[in-house]
C-alpha cells in the first residue's frame, strides 16, 4: 500500500527493495475479529494467549469473551464496549461467532479512522471526509507537516526541509495540540486506537508546564505542576523554586477550575466560540493559572477568535497580547496554525492604527502561511495581501515600502540609494 502511494505521486516508479526469503512483508493487526464459540473461554479475546499459557477469566459484565489480564481487558473495550450490554440482555441466547464476527465488523466501521476535518478558504471546518491516501501519514502532536483543503482536494505540505523524500518520517497532527497530554492520548486513542508516544507527549518538562499555577508566593512567578488525575487525598505540592508549599484549598480550586474549563469549552464550536461563555471561563479561572497552562491558552484562543468573529478588534487585541507567548509555545513558530493567529493578531493591531507592530506580525506570518498552506492559497489572497495593503494608510510605513523597493531597484543596478531618495 505504501508503496502504491509512493508511486502514484513521482513520475517514475519507485524502485522497489528486494525481497528475500523470509522478509517480514506486512505486519498489521486485525480489524476485527472474534473467538468461535467452543474455543471461548481457551483463548484470550484479546492477545489470542491460550488457557495452557495463562489463566483466563469472563468479562465481569456479559461473561462471554475471556482475558489473560486486566491490560487486556482495558485494550479489548474499544469495541467490546458496544456489544457487552447487548449480550448482557441475552443472556444464554448469544448470537452465533459469524454473527458477533458481522457485527464488530459495522462497530468499526461506524468509526472513521481516517476522518480528516474538511475546512473552506477560511480555514472554518465545515465538513469530514475520509481521504484514502492521506491515511499514509501518521501522527505526531508537533508535526513537520501541514494539512489544507483546496476545493476536493486535501494538501499536505511540508513544514521542514528533508534531505528525501520518506514517508515513514512524514507526520500530521490529528488533533489539536492545545490539550494536557492525558487528554490528547485520551483523545487520540478514543478515535484512532493508539496510545500517542511522540517526543512532545514524552516530554516531562512541556507536561508540567500545561498543567501548572502561579506560585502563590507573590515574590516568586515559578510555574508550578499540579497533577489533572483526580484523588480524593489532596497532595502535598511545593513550588521547585522557591520551595513554598501550596495551599491544599489552592489546588481543589484550580482542579475545579480545569472540570469547569474542560465542560464548557467541550460544548463549544471552535469556529464559532461563544464570546460570552469564554468570559465567564476567563471570569473562572481568574490569576490562578500560570500564562502558559494549556487550559488558559485554549480558553484566551477561543475568547480571541470569537472577538475577531464578532468584530472587537479591541478586545481581540487584548487577548491576543496575552495568549501571544502561550500559542507560539504549544504550537511552534512555523506552524501555519500559530501563522493564522498572527494574521489575526496583526490585523486587530492594523484595526486599530497600529500600523508598524500590525505589519511586523503580518510580515512574519507571510512565509509560514505561503509554506504551510501553498502562496496561491486564499488565506494569503484574500485575506492577508489585501490586509497588509492596509497599512499604506499610514504614511510612515507607505514611505518605508518605497524605500524598500527603491533599495531593490538600485541594488540590481550596484548603485546606492542616493540621500535624495
Amino acid at each position: 500500500m505504501r508503496d502504491y502511494y509512493i508511486s502514484l505521486r513521482s513520475r517514475n516508479p519507485v524502485k522497489k527493495k528486494p525481497v528475500c526469503r523470509g522478509d517480514l512483508i506486512l505486519s498489521s493487526e486485525p480489524f476485527a475479529h472474534i473467538i468461535n464459540d467452543h474455543h471461548l473461554s481457551e483463548y484470550c479475546d484479546y492477545c489470542f494467549v491460550s488457557q495452557e499459557k495463562k489463566l483466563i477469566k469472563p468479562c465481569k459484565g456479559c461473561r462471554v469473551p475471556w482475558y489473560c489480564s486486566e491490560d487486556c481487558v482495558r485494550l479489548g473495550w474499544d469495541i467490546h464496549q458496544y456489544e457487552c450490554h447487548r449480550l448482557q440482555r441475552l443472556a444464554n441466547n448469544v448470537p452465533p461467532a459469524f454473527v458477533r464476527l458481522l457485527a464488530r465488523i459495522i462497530f468499526r466501521l461506524q468509526v472513521l479512522v481516517n476522518r480528516f476535518c474538511i475546512f473552506d478558504d477560511t480555514m472554518l471546518s465545515f465538513g469530514s471526509g475520509v481521504f484514502l491516501a492521506a491515511s499514509i501519514f501518521d501522527h505526531a502532536c508537533l508535526p513537520n507537516c501541514y494539512v489544507s483543503f483546496h476545493g476536493r482536494k486535501v494538501h499536505i505540505r511540508s513544514l521542514v526541509d528533508m534531505p528525501e523524500l520518506n514517508y515513514d518520517k512524514l507526520r500530521i497532527c490529528y488533533i489539536d495540540p492545545v490539550a494536557s497530554v492525558a487528554s490528547r492520548m485520551e483523545d487520540l486513542h478514543n478515535k484512532w486506537y493508539f496510545w500517542c508516544d511522540c517526543k512532545t507527549c514524552a516530554d516531562k518538562e512541556r507536561a508540567n508546564m500545561e498543567s501548572s499555577i502561579l506560585c502563590g508566593n507573590r515574590v516568586c512567578s515559578n510555574p508550578v505542576y499540579i497533577p489533572e488525575a483526580y484523588s480524593h487525598k489532596i497532595p502535598s505540592i511545593e513550588c521547585p523554586k522557591c520551595q513554598e508549599l501550596v495551599d491544599k484549598e489552592k489546588i481543589k480550586l484550580y482542579r475545579q477550575i480545569v472540570i469547569f474549563t474542560k465542560y464548557h469549552l467541550n460544548r463549544m464550536s471552535e469556529e464559532s466560540p461563544n464570546l460570552t461563555e469564554c468570559l465567564e471561563i476567563l471570569e473562572r479561572q481568574g490569576d490562578e493559572l500560570h500564562p502558559l497552562n494549556v487550559w488558559r491558552v485554549r480558553t484566551l484562543d477561543f475568547a480571541f477568535n470569537a472577538a475577531v468573529h464578532n468584530g472587537c478588534w479591541a478586545l481581540a487585541l487584548d487577548y491576543g497580547d496575552k495568549n501571544y507567548e502561550g500559542m507560539r509555545y504549544y504550537y511552534g513558530e512555523n506552524n501555519p496554525t500559530f501563522a493564522l493567529f498572527l494574521f489575526k493578531y496583526g490585523k486587530a493591531k492594523i484595526y486599530l492604527k497600529d500600523f508598524s507592530e500590525g505589519v511586523k506580525l503580518l510580515d512574519k506570518a507571510e512565509p509560514i502561511l505561503k509554506a504551510g498552506l501553498g502562496p496561491m492559497h486564499p488565506v494569503v489572497v484574500d485575506q492577508l495581501i489585501p490586509t497588509n495593503l492596509l497599512a499604506n494608510e499610514d504614511i510612515n510605513i507607505c514611505l518605508q515600502r518605497r524605500m524598500a523597493i527603491l533599495k531593490k531597484q538600485e541594488a540590481r543596478k550596484g548603485k546606492p540609494v542616493s540621500q535624495a531618495a
